[in-house]
């Protein structure tokens, strides 16, 4: 069901209006629409990122490690972990100015599903949960935080021959803010967004490259088997797509 709403809201142009026009198609786009009763517009970015789509899911996965790579995140760790393909999480987005906006936090129960034979891509879903939801407990509260919810979020990575990978990603939060316009708010979340995406690509072709043996590399060494398993999945998709140019990716990903 949450699957389908996603690809409704991707075909749908009713409402929506964009915000940034990326300059060619490997660039990104993000629209807004306004929801009645929401201080918060939806938001959807588009764009074509010049990063293999295994490396842009070792970031993803490794939840604990968004700081590395997100400068606005303040701390991250899971909650649970059902499944292979599932996470329970909390993750704090930090503020410049706690006194004034506290810094927010959410819990998140996010999960992947394996669409590359069907649609050509990997979708992951993301919502906030309850307290007890699944039989996790919310952390409590740290001081000058407030707890946010995610309404409905998810992101769809479609991986090319060539070693990139086409994104396209959606989520109607409520921030709880009432001390800025909204205005404010969908600018500012706008930048992070396309900030978000650029550093996400940047980290994504290190790791492409071999050129970050930090936290990351050592997690995908831990976690061979895992990881083995992703790497092959997605490259044994893009192996069967036209041949294009290659993007230099490793061979040797551990």
């Amino acid at each position: 069901e949450e699957a389908e709403r996603f690809h409704r809201e991707f075909e749908s142009t009713e409402g929506w209006a964009c915000v940034r026009q990326g300059s060619g198609p490997s660039d990104i786009s993000v629209w807004i629409r306004h929801e009645p009763g929401n201080i918060l517009h939806t938001f959807r970015i588009e764009g074509e990122l010049d990063a293999p789509t295994e490396f842009l899911l070792v970031l993803l996965n490794e939840i604990t490690l968004f700081n590395l790579w997100l400068p606005f995140i303040g701390g991250s760790r899971e909650l649970l972990i059902p499944s292979r393909c599932e996470r329970y999480a909390w993750v704090k987005v930090w503020s410049p100015f706690p006194a004034l906006v506290h810094h927010r936090d959410v819990c998140l129960h996010a999960r992947a599903i394996d669409g590359l034979d069907e649609d050509g891509c990997v979708l992951v879903l993301l919502r906030s949960f309850e307290d007890g939801d699944g039989g996790v407990a919310h952390p409590g509260l740290e001081p000058r935080t407030t707890r946010i919810s995610l309404k409905f979020g998810a992101l769809e990575l479609f991986p090319t021959a060539q070693g990139r990978t086409r994104v396209r990603a959606i989520a109607l939060l409520d921030p709880k803010i009432n001390v800025l316009p909204g205005w404010l708010i969908n600018w500012v979340v706008t930048k992070v967004c396309y900030m978000g995406m650029r550093r996400w690509e940047h980290h994504a072709q290190k790791l492409r490259d071999n050129k970050d043996e930090g936290p990351h590399k050592l997690r995908m060494r831990e976690n061979a088997d895992y990881y083995s398993w992703v790497i092959a999945r997605v490259r044994s998709h893009t192996d069967a797509l036209p041949s294009l140019p290659s993007s230099g990716a490793s061979a040797e990903p551990l």
